[in-house]
């Protein structure tokens, strides 16, 4: 049966008009990069407009009609100085256009009924499409030959900017020259004898076109197949290619700088390989470390089989000669810049410097004169390095500075204020249901401010500076009448508060340099909350008896209304009651003889509280009646009465009333008519039963019967169903069925 109702839905869908169906459908714009854009919202001239609020990703713009004057105010500072609204209508114009400006927008157009006030919202979508004004494509070219003598050229036409939604077209076409599937390129079959063709590539966007232009020349005829050897690229106009001659010079001149290279490289890696180590490394010079204020020791080494005869150190000059004496060697210091600080260690030719200055560090050199038996000299280098400290104190004291420096950072970062460590953190602010919550944005008096665009998850405000006046513009129609700047500060106050304005909010506040009119922008975060005064919270119980004669009580404590970021608390608390990890149960461990003891419920959220007590009696079964005088389940709704005056056990009062009052009145009138009907004679008259009557008759006597006969039939139902002929025959006949007399049938 649901099938002929689907189709007849689906047909109804097809049928509804196109208009309809697209009601909220974006309506495409385009604009050209650096020109205008209208973003129309066709509103009628005689609508009770209030305002218009335009978003995209951000918010845009917020147009405010005033009487007769319609104003227009930014509401992000990348739309600064670029929005405006033609006359005579509500439409919002765009110039200049940058890339940046493509996209989604939604106008939400608020009219406002004169008589009553109200708010009423229309929301048209539009889709801006931002193209370049197309410059001439550019062409690129690579040709094959084929065996057959036959050229394959391909054309390929691109654009270097711009390139979005670009559309390519080549004309020429024919069998000699066909499109690829996009249309960007151009595959074309030369032959030798074929003529010089014109080709031309024409770009098109949705806004503008250009073309480009390229006479296609021979690119493969046999004198040049040897030249061309590599595609070549060219932008426009005449082909040019190279002339075989230089080509084949430039071929030779490539070759020989490659042979030339390699060769060259290979002579001195196999001279490097070929060297003696020895050699390689002796004019290498030896690095010698020192520490400031104490020695360094500059080595030296006698061949075996020399005889010294001096030693000769050089700086940036001479400064020192070292003769042997026998065992011993004497110094010659002729610098001043080292005298008393030259020494040769015994048994040695090596020179100490004691103490080391930092001056002292740089390149060294030493002439050791030799003889056996002509004089040689041999030259040896050094490079000496003072450090303040050894560089594995350097290294440890790097560490430990690092690490102090990383401890001071954290501990600043420990102890700096929260609201500076949390400057991009959202400010988190509290309000009540019903009532007022400020969102405060700390911006001096002093400050050139410009204005403020409150957001949510949709605009919500823009707080516009006017000399000493501030502003205020609800964009969002949910926040209509409830918004506003208290005196002296630029917060945002919202009242009264509902449940839907907890949230996410985003303050942009532009500044605006009075020289330079530039416009910097400080953006603040907040994060609402709203929360109910609480009610007092509900409590309920129940039982479980163990074997013990101790009574197991679980009794639960929660809100109807409000119940979020709500905690709860038992007091009083002991070995016999422990609070579940919620807090919202407590499990009471009861025996018959302990005292009746007063449990209270807290409930707490972040702006009010409230309690709930209950008096615990005795609850469990087998324990006397007289203790157990509340149900299971019960809802304890009193925080000041005990149980046994409360509504709960006011019931269990009433009920028991209700019913034994009425069946003791009824019992004592049965009684009274029993006793009155037993005084009546026994030949009271039994009225026969008429003619073609159905009797259904029932003996239920209330007197001792002796006769055992009699007692059965007392026992029995008979369904007497007849047709007297005559009423002294069906009396009698009556009265001996049932067996017996006409005053004990009556009840």
């Amino acid at each position: 049966m649901a099938q002929p109702h689907f189709w007849f839905l689906v047909l109804f869908l097809f049928m509804e008009p196109r208009d309809a169906r697209k009601n909220d459908a974006p309506l495409t714009v385009t604009g050209i990069l650096g020109e205008s854009a209208i973003l129309p919202t066709k509103v009628p001239s005689n609508d009770k407009l209030d305002n218009i609020n335009w978003s995209s990703l951000t918010p845009v713009a917020h147009v405010q009609r005033e009487g007769t004057l319609v104003k227009i105010f930014a509401t992000h500072q990348k739309y600064g100085g670029r929005l405006s609204v033609p006359p005579d209508t509500y439409n919002l114009k765009i110039s200049p256009l940058k890339m940046e400006d493509a996209g989604h927008y939604r106008a939400d157009i608020n009219f406002k009924d004169p008589t009553t006030n109200e708010i009423s919202s229309s929301t048209k979508n539009y889709t801006l499409h931002v193209y370049r004004r197309l410059a001439p494509p550019k062409i690129t070219w690579n040709a094959i030959p084929s065996e057959n003598n036959t050229c394959n050229i391909t054309l390929t036409c691109f654009m270097e900017e711009g390139r979005e939604a670009v559309r390519y077209q080549w004309t020429p076409l024919g069998e000699q020259a066909v499109e690829s599937s996009g249309n960007s390129r151009l595959f074309v079959f030369q032959r030798p004898k074929d003529a010089h063709i014109n080709y031309t590539c024409t770009a098109t966007n949705p806004v503008s076109n250009n073309s480009q232009s390229i006479l296609l020349q021979p690119l493969c005829a046999e004198e040049e197949r040897k030249t061309q050897r590599f595609p070549q690229s060219h932008t426009a106009g005449t082909l040019v290619t190279f002339d075989p001659l230089w080509h084949t010079l430039l071929s030779l001149l490539e070759m020989l700088i490659i042979i030339i290279l390699v060769g060259g490289g290979f002579y001195l890696w196999h001279k490097k390989k070929n060297e003696p180590r020895a050699s390689r490394e002796k004019d290498a010079p030896v690095m010698v470390t020192g520490i400031l204020g104490e020695s360094a020791t500059l080595p030296t080494e006698i061949p075996t089989g020399y005889k010294l005869e001096s030693i000769i150190w050089f700086s940036h000059a001479y400064f020192a000669v070292v003769q042997p004496k026998g065992t011993l060697s004497s110094i010659i210091v002729t610098h001043p810049d080292y005298w008393g600080r030259l020494d040769v260690p015994p048994m040695t030719y090596n020179l100490k410097i004691s103490p080391l200055k930092m001056e002292d560090a740089g390149l060294y050199r030493v002439n050791l004169n030799l003889q056996d038996p002509t004089t040689t000299t041999i030259n040896k280098s050094y490079t000496l390095h003072v450090y303040i400290y050894s560089p594995q104190c350097l290294e440890m004291l790097i560490v430990i500075i690092l690490v102090g420096v990383g401890f001071y950072l954290w501990h600043k970062k420990k102890q700096e204020p929260r609201d500076a460590r949390k400057n991009d953190a959202p400010l988190t602010v509290t309000g009540i249901l019903g009532e007022s919550a400020i969102l405060p944005t700390k911006v001096p008096s002093n400050d050139k401010l410009d204005n403020i665009n409150w957001s949510s998850l949709t605009p919500v405000a823009h707080v516009q500076r006017e000399g000493t006046l501030v502003k205020i513009f609800a964009t969002h129609q949910k926040y209509g009448g409830r918004l506003s700047v208290p005196p002296d500060t630029y917060n945002l106050k919202i009242s009264p508060l509902k449940m839907e304005d907890a949230g996410h909010y985003r303050a942009d506040i532009n500044f605006k340099d009075p020289t330079t009119n530039e416009i910097s922008t400080t953006t603040k975060n907040y994060t609402l909350h709203v929360y109910r005064r609480l009610a007092p919270p509900k409590i309920t119980w129940n039982t479980i008896t163990s074997e013990n004669n101790t009574c197991n009580i679980t009794l639960t404590c929660f809100m109807e209304e409000g119940k979020e970021a709500v905690r709860y608390q038992w007091t009083p608390l002991g070995e016999q009651a422990v609070e579940s990890n919620g807090n919202s149960m407590l499990f009471v461990f009861q025996r018959p003889e302990d005292a009746h003891v007063n449990y209270t419920c807290t409930a707490t959220n972040p702006v009010s509280n409230n309690s709930h007590s209950i008096v615990l009696q005795p609850l469990c079964a087998g324990w006397s009646e007289k203790e157990r005088n509340w149900k299971e389940g019960d809802d304890f709704k009193s925080s000041n009465k005990s149980p046994g005056s409360s509504s709960s056990s006011l019931w269990f009062i009433l009920v028991p009333l209700l019913v034994l009052v009425p069946s003791t009145g009824i019992f004592l009138y049965l009684q009274r008519k029993k006793t009155k009907d037993a005084d009546l004679p026994p030949t009271s008259p039994f009225t026969p039963p008429s003619e073609n009557q159905v009797y259904d008759e029932i003996g239920i006597p209330k007197v001792n019967v002796s006769d055992p006969q009699k007692q059965e039939a007392l026992n029995t139902i008979y369904y007497t169903v007849q047709k007297p002929q005559k009423v002294e025959n069906s009396y009698s006949s009556a009265t001996k069925l049932l067996g017996i007399s006409a005053s004990e049938a009556v009840i």
